[in-house]
């Protein structure tokens, strides 16, 4: 299965090694590091679950299980809070041995992801009328 970041609902941005993403219709946000962020960079690059399990279980062989359990759960999380959706559409990306290699460097031994959940500034951004534009960046009504 594949699946693509719920856009235009979901912001996000990686710095200093730490994904933050905003959720436009709830105001909730969320943040997560290490491997998560490589799990999200990897949905973006429209590698489906298969393949994140496989690059998971190629660099922790002895980890192997516990990471294809953790990514699927990772994963899950990820679609119950609507940041990502299925994409039954989408063509897999394949993704060279230096890619991969580039993305699990810094990981010497298996971590499981862990995404952070936020609510206390859900008030202040569904107030804020910035995202109820279209693609031209004037005000729209609310999705119903």
């Amino acid at each position: 299965m594949h699946y693509k970041i719920n856009s235009p609902h979901i912001v996000h941005d990686t710095f200093d090694g730490e994904t933050i993403l905003v959720n436009l219709k709830n105001g909730n946000y969320y943040s997560f590091d290490k491997l998560g962020v490589v799990i999200w960079e990897l949905i973006e690059m429209n590698a489906g679950l298969e393949k994140i399990s496989g690059i998971f279980n190629q660099k922790f062989p002895d980890a192997a299980k516990k990471a294809e359990t953790d990514v699927q759960a990772f994963i899950q999380n990820l679609l119950d809070e609507k940041l990502i959706v299925e994409d039954s559409g989408s063509a897999t990306m394949d993704l060279t041995d230096e890619q991969i290699s580039e993305k699990m460097k810094e990981f010497a031994s298996y971590e499981s992801p862990v995404m952070n959940k936020y609510t206390d500034m859900q008030d202040m951004l569904l107030l804020d009328p910035i995202h109820d534009t279209d693609e031209k960046g004037w005000p729209s009504g609310k999705d119903e």
